[in-house]
């Protein structure tokens, strides 16, 4: 991974002056550098390593401008969930739902986000990540007065779960809005899923600064944290040579439609996490605890 400016001169990779180009072009390099130092790409686009199991090994993703970090047993706890080759969910009515390797059962957990705060809005922090988040079935929960079209709602969006910014609510004395700390709360009361101990609540997107998630999803060669059109002028060693036909440049448009922010950029972990879903033919309605957010994993930007 190019650890200085020096080091991407030599790569002969563009930078991008948007922030969030940016962000996602550095993921997806350490993604590749990654790959590169552990397996080799087969024909069909699968990773092999045979001194490594993909499906026991875990990627940790965090962000090193938090304040706050849960503790390294607290991290290790989620750890050991996601590597374990057989787990059960359970839901609130007691319904158990086995994990079985190598399906793609509703009930397997890949994800496990951690809930980023800020400050405090009488007891409870405010969740902080609004713009990586997504709640199921579809609600993008990103002030509208931010986003990129401000007009656009989707079929499954709850506006009611949809953050109303401060400078918004003030500007517009807005009565009773659904602010981050009552959507902080809302996380809380919707984790459904019990797995190893922790209460988990089941959404489309989310990172909150710390993302734990299966290596073999991570290190998918068939998803990356750019959008399609940010990835074909790039070097070829850096698309990893394999086919992006699957990202349609009508999925690319509907990801800048529904989810970019004022700058015209989606977050990179909804380009990510979209494509996951796409691969995995992800059935919405059912509440799959695919990717999740673990409210008792805090982390924290300032407090």
């Amino acid at each position: 991974f190019p650890s200085t400016s020096s080091d991407f001169v030599a790569t002969k990779i563009p930078i991008p002056q948007q922030r969030i180009e940016r962000l996602a072009l550095l993921r997806d390099v350490q993604r590749t550098r990654i790959q590169q130092l552990f397996f080799h790409t087969n024909k069909n686009g699968s990773l092999q390593n045979e001194g490594l199991n993909l499906d026991e090994s875990v990627i940790i993703v965090v962000d090193l401008d938090l304040v706050g970090v849960p503790t390294g047993e607290e991290v290790m706890k989620r750890v050991q969930l996601l590597r374990r080759s057989a787990t059960t969910i359970q839901s609130n009515n007691g319904s158990a739902h086995p994990r079985r390797s190598g399906s793609n059962s509703a009930s397997e957990v890949h994800v496990i986000c951690a809930a980023g705060g800020e400050g405090m809005e009488g007891r409870q922090h405010r969740y902080y990540d609004t713009f990586s988040t997504i709640l199921l079935p579809d609600t993008f929960v990103y002030p509208r007065f931010w986003r990129y079209n401000k007009r656009f709602n989707g079929p499954n969006e709850n506006r009611s779960l949809v953050v109303v910014g401060p400078f918004y609510t003030k500007k517009k004395k807005v009565k009773n809005p659904f602010t981050q700390a009552d959507l902080m709360t809302h996380l809380r009361q919707e984790a459904k899923f019990h797995a190893g101990g922790l209460r988990l609540t089941p959404v489309r997107s989310c990172f909150g600064g710390m993302a734990i998630y299966r290596g073999r999803i991570w290190l998918s060669p068939m998803c990356h944290y750019r959008r399609l059109a940010e990835r074909i002028s790039l070097p070829e060693s850096l698309l990893n040579n394999v086919s992006v036909s699957h990202r349609s440049n009508k999925h690319d448009s509907a990801l800048l439609l529904k989810y970019a922010g004022a700058a015209g950029h989606p977050c990179e972990h909804v380009v990510l996490h979209e494509c996951l879903h796409h691969m995995r033919h992800t059935n919405f309605s059912e509440a799959p605890p695919f990717v999740t957010i673990d409210t008792s994993l805090q982390t924290y930007w300032w407090q």
